[in-house]
């Protein structure tokens, strides 16, 4: 399933309004069995590793989802549940799904009505426009949900953007100096945080010291660009996605 930016924008209208009631990620599960949940919960940022649910008053659902219908992989935005991007979440090797409506981080989005859903698009000089993430705010807070992750395991405060992973920043002075402010054109001091992608380029500028996996954990995914599901410890450095 591809995305057009009018179909994308048209989405991100909708949201415009409307009032979130629940939450809902979708990490990635490895271990031995398959059911270990990969850590996701870093306080000032997830990493929700395959989306973010979002459920309205109205009963409208929401999914952020990575994809790569803008070329290069980017936060994509659906009026979809994520059934109908996940192929059976919960078994062994692939996505668990975990009810987050609660958590402290959400508290200013939950119950809130949504006043603005920016899509955040590169900026990049010579490389096609692509989704970083989409910036919701409301009258009581803000959240980016982006195209991300580590660039380590464990985490070592720096980022890449444009990758097979989703992320969500809370806070807007991470999100600037991982780059989400920047990428909607506003001028950065610099980005200590962030590791960005080389025009045409389907790897980050720079990748993270191996091992690297050879085997895959699982394909959770059902509908629209497969993504291939690796636990945190065997997953590559980027998992390139093909069309369906």
């Amino acid at each position: 399933m591809r995305l057009t930016v009018d179909e994308y924008q048209r989405t991100a209208a909708r949201l415009v309004g409307q009032t979130v009631v629940a939450v809902a990620y979708f990490p990635l599960m490895g271990g031995e069995e398959g059911l270990t949940v990969d850590e996701w919960d870093a306080g000032a940022w997830h990493e929700p590793t395959m989306g973010v649910e979002l459920t309205t008053v109205t009963g409208e659902v929401y999914s952020a989802v990575w994809g790569h219908s803008f070329d290069y992989h980017g936060l994509e935005l659906f009026p979809t549940p994520m059934t109908e991007h996940l192929r059976s979440p919960g078994t062994p090797g692939g996505s668990a799904r975990i009810n987050v409506t609660d958590h402290a981080q959400w508290a200013d989005i939950v119950g809130q009505p949504v006043s603005s859903a920016d899509i955040i698009w590169s900026t990049e000089p010579e490389a096609p426009p692509t989704p970083a993430a989409v910036h919701l705010r409301t009258a009581a807070g803000q959240v980016w949900i982006a195209a991300g992750r580590p660039a380590t395991w464990p985490p070592n405060a720096k980022f890449y953007l444009y990758t097979d992973d989703v992320l969500v920043v809370f806070n807007d002075v991470l999100a600037e100096q991982i780059g989400l402010v920047r990428a909607l054109g506003r001028p950065g001091k610099g980005d200590p945080l962030i590791v960005r992608r080389r025009s045409g380029s389907r790897s980050p500028t720079s990748k993270p010291a191996g091992p690297y996996p050879t085997g895959r954990v699982g394909n959770p995914y059902k509908a629209g660009p497969m993504r291939s599901g690796f636990s945190r410890r065997s997953r590559p450095t980027a998992c390139l996605a093909t069309a369906a």
